[in-house]
């Protein structure tokens, strides 16, 4: 078996027998402890996250304020046809009130509802949120880590980024408004 010297690094040919022994370094002749060298075999190493996030919901706050003025206009019909008591009004503030909430909420929604996270060994985008879909990658698979910036993205400081897999030849995650999304391009970069 072979051990290494704390103080000089040499590696030094020993019988196991002498596991927990003191020995004198053959070439800085210093005492040590003899230790077996572990090996850590690549790939054997526990899961740990590495980052994990939400898309910006900054990038959804256009489509949600759309929301909320549809919605106040909405409400604004229905209480105009309480002092005309006219149908037609009635019918086109509910249907303003349905379409804003709609405009509102589901950005919200989809916020609350997708998180990806990058481990060490693979990428994940968990999507939903009573029914889950979870859709991951193998950092070993992929091919290729693309990032699409818009002018919008631009201004408020997100981009979108797309993995494409050595699997199946094509992108498979797209992971839109991501806040940090050099960050994340630069660790998956690194962990290929």
């Amino acid at each position: 078996m072979q051990t290494e010297c704390s103080k000089c690094h040499a590696l030094i040919e020993c019988d196991s027998a002498l596991i927990n022994s003191a020995i004198q370094c053959p070439q800085c002749k210093a005492d040590i402890v003899v230790k077996p060298i572990i090996k850590v075999v690549k790939g054997s190493e526990p899961e740990r996250i590495i980052m994990s996030g939400r898309p910006s919901l900054i990038a959804q706050l256009p489509g949600m304020f759309i929301g909320f003025i549809l919605g106040l206009s909405g409400v604004g019909a229905v209480q105009g046809w309480k002092e005309t008591n006219n149908s037609g009004l009635l019918m086109m503030g509910v249907f303003l009130v349905i379409c804003g909430s709609i405009l509102f909420f589901k950005p919200l929604l989809a916020h609350f509802g997708t998180k990806y996270t990058l481990t060490n060994k693979k990428i994940s985008l968990n999507k939903g949120i009573l029914s889950k879909n979870e859709t991951s990658v193998r950092i070993a698979d992929i091919k290729a880590v693309n990032v699409k910036r818009s002018f919008c993205d631009a201004l408020i400081g997100c981009g979108t980024v797309s993995i494409g897999s050595a699997a199946t030849g094509s992108l498979e995650l797209l992971i839109p408004n991501i806040p940090h999304y050099k960050k994340l391009k630069d660790e998956i970069e690194g962990l290929r």
